[in-house]
């Protein structure tokens, strides 16, 4: 799968992540995604696949820049930050756009 900046500014429009922190997210939403489908073959559902992965990547894009924290205070200096919940969260980001394809079926007997 190749994902470069056009299309995900042109075709997710996408508009979260800038030009030169793309290549970083992408890759490593790559790669949760093949996670996530258990290295399956992904024919017919390459566009689907390609949207879940730009999702993805802004999920780890604005988890990055925010360092883990979810929540701040000013007046009382008050930070709050967010527990191991990224996995899933990057779980639900894939499932908008692949929970119809089967790709992300754990069973066994397919």
């Amino acid at each position: 799968m190749s994902i470069d900046y056009d299309y995900y500014s042109n075709i997710y429009r996408g508009n979260i992540i800038p030009c030169e922190n793309f290549a970083k997210s992408i890759c490593k939403a790559e790669y949760y995604i093949d996670g996530l489908i258990f290295g399956r073959d992904t024919a017919g559902f390459e566009e689907s696949v390609k949207l879940a992965a730009c999702n993805i990547a802004e999920l780890l894009y604005l988890d990055e820049t925010r360092q883990g924290i979810s929540a701040e205070n000013v007046d009382g200096y008050s930070v709050s930050y967010r527990g191991n919940d990224i996995e899933k969260s990057i779980a639900d980001a894939a499932e908008i756009y692949l929970a119809s394809s089967g790709l992300l079926y754990a069973g066994a007997g397919e």
